[in-house]
């Protein structure tokens, strides 16, 4: 198999994560499949060079991008869009950098983002990769619904070539944006269901169309988003490296801490209060 994996936004934590998720890359490299990363980001080529020998990641093409640089602004050029759902500008400009080659799968992956698979076994990494690339489906860690609306956990995403390059395609992006959107942040999950059922209600034609199915049933890998107190000190590093579990007790620790923040800020604006940034710094989230 011929694999595509799109690395977007920032490379946030990416010479610590790549650590950890190196040895499943080269699993598949060893299971005989070719690999091949891109990514556009909004990090700047001087930041990727000071990581890049740590990194351990070669990049077929990777294009970096700012909002404020004065001969190309994508914040001039799309407006709200990039400002608000950005992430999904910049996995569309990923995607457009392997239209060149053909690939079987392509992935939607971010940076910060941690692998276990230990207990998968090689017959059922091949067998799930096999029926990734023969079906028109998109392949999620989760999908849950609120209020009606489908949601689908956006920041690990499989796919044959058909269906991510129609899904992620920036001119299909931008109209479903504009048609749920508007000047309103929709969030990764929402507009990732709102990209696929827009999609299935558009195109009628069985050829064209498109399904949405949760991988983990089928799949026992695991991924989780690193987060700044899974690598404090040495030991709980380690830990998270080798542990799913301890990394999501890690994961769920910082949720905590972040969400009691985020919703002191909110009640203090309702009060008319002024408060900085509710956005809360890693400083404010060191919990053990």
């Amino acid at each position: 198999m011929k694999i595509a994996v799109h690395l977007s936004g920032h490379l946030r934590y990416i010479d610590w994560c790549t650590n950890q998720t190196k040895s499943f890359w080269n699993r598949l490299k060893n299971l005989g499949h070719e690999i091949d990363f891109y990514s556009h980001t909004w990090s700047s080529k001087s930041e990727w060079e000071q990581i890049a020998e740590h990194c351990g990641l070669q990049f077929e093409k990777i294009v970096f991008d700012k909002l404020e640089e004065p001969e190309y602004s994508p914040a001039k050029r799309l407006g709200k869009f990039v400002q608000t759902d950005g992430q999904f500008y910049s996995l569309a400009r990923s995607t457009e950098l392997s239209q060149h080659k053909h690939y079987d799968i392509k992935v939607r992956y971010r940076s910060d983002l941690l692998i276990w698979h230990d207990n998968v076994t090689d017959d059922q990494l091949n067998d799930f990769l096999q029926e990734v690339a023969n079906k028109r489906v998109l392949y999620a860690d989760s999908i849950w619904a609120v209020n009606g609306f489908s949601k689908i956990q956006d920041i690990h995403l499989w796919s044959n070539s058909y269906v991510h390059d129609r899904l992620f395609d920036l001119n299909w992006v931008l109209y479903t944006w504009d048609k749920y959107g508007g000047d309103t942040y929709l969030g990764g999950p929402f507009f990732i269901g709102r990209l696929c059922e827009y999609f299935n209600n558009t195109y009628h034609d069985i050829n064209q169309q498109l399904y949405v199915h949760p991988f983990t049933k089928k799949m026992q890998f695991f991924t989780r988003v690193a987060r700044p107190n899974m690598f404090e000190d040495e030991r709980t590093k380690e830990l998270v490296f080798n542990d799913h579990l301890f990394a999501l007790h890690m994961a769920n620790k910082f949720h905590a801490k972040r969400d009691s923040i985020v919703n002191k800020a909110r009640q203090d604006r309702k009060a008319g209060k002024v408060i900085e940034d509710y956005i809360p710094m890693t400083s404010k989230l060191n919990t053990h």
